[in-house]
């Protein structure tokens, strides 16, 4: 409770420092330690464009409850009454509270459950990671923004079709709000410029193809959102998964690869982090999801991550996916230096397994 009025109170501070100003974005809301309030509060007064009241190292429920108190100060005194707020979550099931408090047009994140779906859903399907890293890297395909003529009064649908050389992927609105992945019915309307994916801002046409086909489209559109074009999925296969390393990340892992995974499916775990530690963890993240895994049966094997006889024990030949995690031991112990060449050293080994079989 003391922690909880003392980031109110410094967030209070903070608020009285920036309220002439309307030029504030956006808010992450963690604690900062006593010793460093006045130089945070300093900063905020000599320039202020974003507030950062962070708070390091705490629990993910203590961590939410600290950022709630700040959000709902913020809400008291109608902050920012010029922008909005990103907010860092902890637990998923936080973000519906933490959306309803934030200023309407905020962005709630869940960053560690958002990195941790990813990895998985990469090791489900083959190639989804080689277009992560086209996206997200600096070679290949890029993001531009454009204003391209006729568009206006066109769905998204139809602009998607319309586009050689070039893929829509959201709107920047008038006001400079940008919409990703709008509703595919969203119509362009007038000054709206466009978020494109392109090789280069050369192969952006300065002008949309004429509709051509697109009562086709639009039938088919239809077809498939009364569900007449959907076959029924294929039941999900048994599997066996490997995971070395252990982290944070797990807890959001398991409950991706359990909706993943057929009944009978088995994750086996390689790290030198305690069972009845992994165990309790389990136990938690799954309460904190509210969900229960039915599909997956956890296996546990103990020992250092770059120790070849223990990895050669490892039913690699049955796996259906391999995942190498940093391992948190390592990090806690040393640094990110030193958990990267555990992993590179894991990696290595592995892939002298696959060669051998």
């Amino acid at each position: 409770m003391g922690s909880a009025c003392r980031a109110q109170a410094l967030s209070i501070r903070l608020l009285h420092a920036i309220e002439s100003r309307d030029t504030v974005a956006c808010a992450w809301v963690r604690r900062v330690p006593r010793s460093r309030t006045e130089s945070a509060i300093q900063l905020s007064e000599e320039r202020l464009q974003r507030v950062r009241v962070t708070r390091a190292g705490s629990a993910r429920e203590e961590a939410d409850v600290i950022t709630l108190t700040s959000l709902m100060t913020l809400r008291s005194n109608s902050w920012p009454s010029n922008g909005i707020c990103f907010v860092q979550c902890q637990l998923v099931r936080n973000q519906g509270i933490f959306g309803r408090l934030a200023k309407e047009g905020s962005k709630v994140l869940t960053t560690i459950d958002f990195v941790s779906d990813l990895l998985v859903q990469c090791s489900q399907q083959c190639g989804l990671a080689d277009v992560v890293r086209s996206v997200f890297c600096f070679e290949g395909d890029e993001f531009y923004t454009k204003r391209i003529e006729g568009v206006e009064g066109r769905t998204f649908l139809e602009v998607l079709f319309a586009l050689p050389g070039a893929f829509a992927i959201g709107i920047v609105e008038t006001d400079g709000q940008v919409e990703l992945v709008p509703p595919m019915q969203r119509r362009i309307e007038s000054g709206e410029e466009l978020v494109v994916l392109a090789a280069d801002d050369s192969e952006i046409p300065d002008r949309a193809m004429e509709g051509r086909g697109e009562q086709q489209i639009q039938q088919c559109w239809c077809s498939l959102q009364s569900g007449q074009s959907i076959q029924e999925q294929p039941p999900f296969a048994q599997q066996t998964i490997i995971i070395v390393g252990w982290n944070e990340m797990l807890g959001a892992m398991i409950v991706e690869l359990d909706r993943g995974v057929g009944p009978g499916s088995t994750l086996v775990i390689h790290s030198p982090v305690s069972v009845a530690e992994r165990e309790h963890f389990f136990e938690v993240a799954q309460k904190r999801r509210n969900h229960q895994c039915k599909n997956l049966t956890f296996k546990h094997t103990l020992g250092s991550l770059g120790a070849r006889f223990m990895l050669e024990e490892l039913p690699f030949e049955m796996a259906s996916a391999i995942i190498v995690l940093a391992d948190s031991k390592v990090l806690k112990a040393e640094d990110s230096s030193a958990a990267d060449a555990q992993t590179l050293a894991a990696c290595v080994q592995i892939q002298a397994f696959e060669i051998t079989s």
